[in-house]
């Protein structure tokens, strides 16, 4: 994370994930299981102390999962301080 500003953050990242196969009514179900990569990367801004607003996107870079389609992920988030 880098944080140029008092009320500006940037962060950046890697996710990585392994999905096992699951056992439905007693019977091995690969479909969906095996290795999913992403990059990640993030905006955070404060325009009072007590507020945070977290803008995200998780996007995936290596997808081993068997039958499985990834797409970006986005993400945005409030955080208050009420104490």
């Amino acid at each position: 994370q880098v944080q140029p500003l008092g009320f500006l953050a940037l962060r950046a990242g890697v996710e990585a994930r392994y999905e096992g196969a699951p056992i439905l009514a007693g019977v091995r179900d690969p479909l969906g299981s095996g290795f999913l990569g992403s990059l990640t990367a993030g905006l955070l801004l404060s325009p009072t102390p007590d507020v945070v607003l977290d803008l995200g996107a998780t996007i995936p870079v290596l997808d081993r999962r068997v039958d499985a389609v990834s797409a970006p992920l986005f993400s945005a988030a409030v955080a208050v301080d009420l104490g």
